[in-house]
């Protein structure tokens, strides 16, 4: 910039020539039998610990929806039309945006209770907030159900691969992920193309 703008002489950046960091793009999926196992200790943890409804109503929605943490943990009620099944995120990663919600979502939200004076839909411990810290949970999750190199971003990694699997196109998984750019889900195109063969 520092070229452009003439403050120093054309070609003198000392970077010139250096490789740029290679960019490891993180891809793990999970198999059909890695999510049974998910969902069944999600199952039990549910049934053995109240406390912890909220978390595993997050992880599940985050495996329906392909949602980001962030827009997970922070929804609102407000954002939330079960009449219509979707969700309306006002202030998304990408900006404003439309999450359809499936029947299994749904039922993920209808699950939940509403707290009086907590606009969130996944409450936090202190009055008014929402969940904040649920990596300790997913670590102890998926050590049990024998995934341990699974991230939570992950299940939105693995939320492309299912829609692919059942012949959403390239297009419609980035509208459902929320892509500003479509070039973004090209690294599921692998996943297409197993499909179409």
């Amino acid at each position: 910039q520092a070229e452009l703008w003439e403050y120093i002489p054309r070609n003198s950046n000392p970077c010139r020539g250096v490789s740029k960091y290679p960019d490891r793009k993180m891809n793990r999926f999970l198999s059909d039998e890695e999510l049974a196992r998910l969902n069944q200790v999600l199952s039990e943890k549910t049934k053995a610990d109240a406390a912890t409804k909220y978390t595993i109503a997050a992880f599940r929605l985050l495996i329906y929806t392909g949602c980001r943490l962030g827009e997970v943990l922070s929804l609102k009620w407000d954002d939330v039309n079960l009449k219509e099944n979707f969700i309306h995120l006002k202030d998304s990663k990408v900006g404003e945006r439309g999450i359809p919600l499936n029947e299994s979502a749904k039922n993920v939200i209808l699950g939940l209770q509403k707290q009086v004076d907590n606009p969130y839909v996944f409450c936090g411990d202190k009055p008014g907030t929402h969940l904040v810290a649920i990596h300790k949970i997913w670590y102890r999750i998926r050590k049990k159900a024998g995934i341990p190199d699974v991230r939570i971003h992950d299940l939105r990694h693995s939320f492309a691969s299912f829609a692919l699997k059942k012949g959403v196109s390239l297009y419609g998984v980035s509208k459902l992920l929320g892509h500003k750019n479509i070039a973004t889900t090209t690294r599921y195109a692998h996943l297409e193309l197993e499909e179409l063969k």
